[in-house]
């Protein structure tokens, strides 16, 4: 995508470029899709475009391209859950950080053209945040353009919605992730497998190319999940209770773990479906293989269902203890092995 350089949703990146090009880009943006397609970089790339001076921006290597790459530009300010010094984390986008985006927006940009501030998780904003924002987003300044960034835009009040310019984006294919990064100096043989892991979304692929740690997490997560269903009640229930530490500190984390569960289980049933070509983790055929003899269809479906609804509740700020133990009751159980018959 020209200057933009990011990998898939190309519609979406169009109607940005072609919003900066025509000078009349929308004061307030809903960027909305699934978690890691590339939502805050687009978001990045828009703030670049509309304060770089080059013929075709973003340039990408102009000074301003690259402080607002580097977060040093003074004009371009992200607002996110804001991490706890002491106690429990903060669970919202608070009050207090509306209004300070308010006091700041209402000064002319310093070093830039336009300020551009990203809101993300917009859908962590508490109501009465997103009640604060309203007066802002009915009458933005003219200098500035606001970018609500949600994997969930059904959790923003409608009043909100209705302010802002929906830009959609989606999963993208895993030729395109495995293009960009070879594209980006990634080999050939490992692009393919991250392009697969990725399971569409090109922020991971990115980020574990650039990671070896990340891909360590993931052989973590993949071997709980095997093991999951190797213990008994009380161990998964041990497994949930410190899961549930883990969110109250660090969410994004648990989240993750619970996208490896569910990628690990949706190739099982894809094994067993016949449709083992499809499967995201090339690198454990040989145990996907054997696990998918050794459950239940339906109990892996069901546990799929589970994980999905479990991420969606505590994205939703179910209690998370209450969540992670009834996500253990449905952990499919080994099948039976038939005795031998008996010699008649």
């Amino acid at each position: 995508m020209g200057g933009w350089r990011l990998i898939g949703n190309s519609r979406a990146l169009n109607a940005l470029a072609s919003a900066v090009s025509s000078g009349s880009p929308a004061r307030s943006y809903i960027f909305a899709g699934p978690e890691r397609v590339g939502k805050a970089a687009a978001a990045l790339r828009l703030a670049q475009a509309l304060n770089c001076a080059a013929d075709d921006p973003p340039c990408l290597s102009c000074q301003t391209c690259r402080r607002i790459g580097e977060a040093k530009f003074a004009d371009v300010q992200t607002v996110t859950v804001e991490a706890a010094t002491d106690g429990p984390a903060h669970k919202a986008i608070s009050v207090e950080q509306i209004r300070d985006v308010e006091a700041t927006v209402a000064l002319a940009p310093y070093e830039g053209r336009k300020r551009v501030v990203v809101i993300d998780p917009a859908e962590e904003m508490s109501p009465g945040a997103q009640n604060a924002f309203l007066k802002t987003l009915e009458e933005p300044p003219p200098h500035v353009v606001f970018v609500l960034v949600t994997a969930d835009a059904d959790r923003l009040l409608e009043t909100v919605r209705s302010r802002c310019r929906r830009i959609d984006f989606g999963l993208v294919a895993a030729t395109e992730i495995e293009a960009g990064l070879i594209d980006r100096g990634t080999a050939a043989e490992q692009a393919a497998v991250l392009a697969r892991l990725a399971a569409g979304r090109p922020g991971w692929a990115l980020e574990a190319a650039a990671r070896p740690a990340l891909l360590a997490k993931r052989d973590e997560a993949l071997d709980a999940a095997r093991s999951l269903a190797e213990m008994d009640l009380a161990g998964r229930i041990d497994v949930a209770e410190k899961l549930s530490a883990t969110f109250k500190r660090d969410r994004a984390t648990v989240d993750e773990t619970l996208a490896q569960w569910l990628s690990w289980w949706r190739d099982i049933v894809l094994t067993q479906s016949g449709a083992g070509d499809a499967i995201a983790n090339l690198d454990r055929r040989d145990q996907i293989t054997a696990d998918a003899e050794r459950y239940d269809r339906g109990q892996v479906t069901a546990f799929i269902q589970a994980l999905r609804e479990t991420r969606q509740h505590l994205r939703a700020n179910v209690q998370s203890r209450i969540a992670l133990d009834a996500l253990m009751l449905r952990v499919p159980t080994m099948r039976q092995k038939r005795a031998p018959a008996a010699n008649t």
